[in-house]
């Protein structure tokens, strides 16, 4: 449901392979497989490859940013990162930014 809601009025666009960094600074887990980043009237939806073992589940977060890198990529490898125990607990691979945006008024 949160995804449908998340999506609601917006329409879907033409595939993307990439992202500036800026617009991580929104960014919605829905499941394992589904990560939302918000900039404005667009959303991307984001299914990484495989999914993102455990980022559902509140105790992980994705780690998205490495030093340097000014926008996130199809085919980039990111951690997830376990909040308790301080300590990687996996890797996931984007996949294509699709994105999602509010008709004009």
């Amino acid at each position: 449901m949160e995804l449908n809601e998340s999506l609601a009025g917006r329409i879907p666009g033409k595939p993307m392979d990439c992202l500036p960094n800026y617009r991580s600074t929104q960014m919605q887990v829905v499941d394992e497989s589904t990560i939302l980043f918000k900039d404005g009237r667009t959303v991307y939806v984001q299914n990484p490859r495989g999914g993102c073992h455990g980022l559902g589940l509140g105790g992980y977060t994705l780690v998205t940013r490495e030093f340097g890198v000014n926008r996130m990529c199809a085919g980039d490898i990111n951690k997830t990162v376990d909040l308790i125990a301080g300590v990687a607990g996996g890797a996931c691979v984007f996949g294509p930014f699709i994105p999602y945006t509010k008709p004009a008024s």
